[in-house]
């Protein structure tokens, strides 16, 4: 899971998330509020999509999945991964249980499948 997880701003142009994605290997990021609450998540297809509609210069607030899965820190690996899977998603948010909306950390399947060879090897 990463604890230093590189976030866009609710008011940051699809323009500015693409800049995030040509300096970072990332396929998509959280999105933030001013008050550092999560508010959504954009992907590359998200922001690809919106720049070849000619919406380079709109907020990601405006395109990006405000339907979110998330998890909190409690849960287990195994119940993240069934969350993943169940809706077919590459990334999930891990927020702090308590109605703040508090961005922890961010889990990926590539962090889950690499943990599991790690563990594989020992």
């Amino acid at each position: 899971m990463f604890r230093k997880v590189i976030t866009v701003n609710e008011s940051k142009t699809v323009s500015d998330a693409e800049s995030f994605l040509k300096s970072t290997s990332h396929r998509g990021f959280p999105v933030l509020d001013n008050n550092d609450r999560l508010k959504g998540m954009i992907t590359h297809q998200d922001i690809y999509n919106a720049l070849k509609d000619g919406r380079g210069d709109i907020p990601v607030a405006e395109i990006m999945s405000n339907n979110l899965v998330t998890c909190y820190p409690e849960e287990t690996l195994k119940n993240a991964l069934e969350k993943l899977g169940e809706h077919d998603i590459g990334r999930i948010p891990v927020i702090e249980n308590n109605d703040t909306g508090k961005l922890i950390s961010l889990i990926t399947r590539k962090n889950i499948i690499s943990t599991y060879n790690k563990a594989l090897k020992n």
